[in-house]
């Protein structure tokens, strides 16, 4: 099951009550006017540089410094987790960069990560204004393709990026199952709303440490028929 979201930890005790509080207030304006949304984190080059990706053991070429981009662990994205998947029986990846899952692994295969291409689901709740536009785009194939421009507020965690994927979901009564998948974008423009400094908490002449209370996006609406259609919202990665 995806991570949820949980809208009574807004920081540490060490947190101004000020910034706790706008914190709250962002959080319930999502809950209560936002829709629920799987939101995963997509792996770059900043990962796999601190040491929470690394390059994709199925399809990465190092000769050619390339991957594939049908790849059923990355998706194409060329990133996975340091984790491995340790799911019963374990997933394995043979040495033609296909996976199976079994106890018993083919000769050559090695143990699968836990996450390809993006990280951690989070379920959790954004604003997503009904301000979208019709945008006409030519994709790098040559293909005349339509996308959703929109704007839209997020809570101040899980902390959210360009790039990440972000599928609009349906849930039911107790407000945490997912029966169902709706719309998927891609985050683009993120900009994290911050706060600096709080009074006698700042040192003369110092701005402080700034203090994320909120996260502002837009939004391209991920082209139907594409790899990005398969990335999953649960623990089934692949």
């Amino acid at each position: 099951m995806p991570r949820t979201t949980t809208y009574k930890k807004v920081g540490p005790p060490n947190i101004p009550q000020e910034i706790k509080r706008l914190r709250r207030e962002n959080m319930d304006l999502c809950r209560r006017m936002g829709q629920p949304v799987i939101v995963r984190h997509m792996y770059s080059i900043e990962d796999l540089n601190s040491g929470v990706a690394q390059k994709c053991p199925a399809c990465y070429s190092d000769s050619y410094d390339h991957v594939r981009g049908d790849c059923p662990v990355c998706y194409g994205m060329g990133f996975a987790s340091v984790e491995l998947n340790e799911a019963d029986p374990l997933l394995w990846i043979t040495t033609q960069g296909t996976v199976v899952q079994t106890s018993s692994p083919p000769a050559g295969a090695i143990q699968a990560p836990r996450y390809g291409g993006f990280g951690v689901p989070y379920l959790t709740w954004l604003v997503e204004p009904d301000v979208a536009v019709d945008v006409f785009r030519i994709t790098d194939q040559g293909v005349m393709t339509q996308q959703y421009d929109s704007q839209g507020f997020a809570p101040w965690t899980p902390t959210v990026g360009d790039n990440d994927l972000c599928i609009n979901v349906t849930l039911a009564k107790d407000g945490f199952t997912i029966e169902g998948e709706l719309d998927r974008f891609q985050l683009k423009k993120v900009q994290q709303v911050t706060i600096r400094g709080f009074g006698r908490r700042t040192k003369p002449g110092s701005l402080g440490q700034p203090l994320l209370v909120a996260q502002t996006f837009e939004m391209n609406k991920v082209p139907s028929n594409t790899i990005l259609e398969t990335v999953p919202v649960d623990a089934s990665w692949y």
